[in-house]
């Protein structure tokens, strides 16, 4: 028979698995409540974090506010266009 600690043990080691294994699903289904306002938010992060690269500065990362601001400042680019 188990002791009381392996017993605990075992639960408390099943309940963070199941923390584990759903939070991330929740998180996911909150996402795809509300598309457009994660795409914004993930658009905005990337903006910020990008935009003191040369590549960021030359097309004005740092004031683009949304999504139809970036199409009209990054064009469409190639493997020509981005090597060096």
């Amino acid at each position: 028979m188990p002791s009381l600690t392996d017993t605990v043990a075992n639960w408390a080691l099943g309940s963070r698995l199941t923390l584990t294994r759903f939070g991330p699903w929740r998180n996911l289904l909150a996402a795809a409540a509300t598309p457009r306002t994660v795409q914004d938010d993930v658009l905005r992060r990337i903006l910020q974090t990008n935009a003191k690269t040369e590549f960021g500065g030359d097309h004005g990362f740092a004031e683009i506010k949304g999504a139809d601001d970036y199409r009209r400042a990054v064009p469409i680019q190639t493997f020509d266009t981005l090597h060096p």
